[in-house]
């Protein structure tokens, strides 16, 4: 469901701009994960 694609039977296959928000908000988690590995102690 990232990017709005909700798989519903009528909706048809996801177009390129759901496909790049998806992959932007993978990224931003990617990034939010990476900064807190570097930030904890240990």
């Amino acid at each position: 469901m990232l990017g709005g694609f909700l798989a519903r039977n009528n909706d048809g296959e996801p177009c390129v701009k759901m496909i790049w928000i998806g992959l932007q908000r993978v990224m931003d988690c990617a990034v939010v994960l990476q900064y807190i590995r570097e930030a904890a102690p240990g």
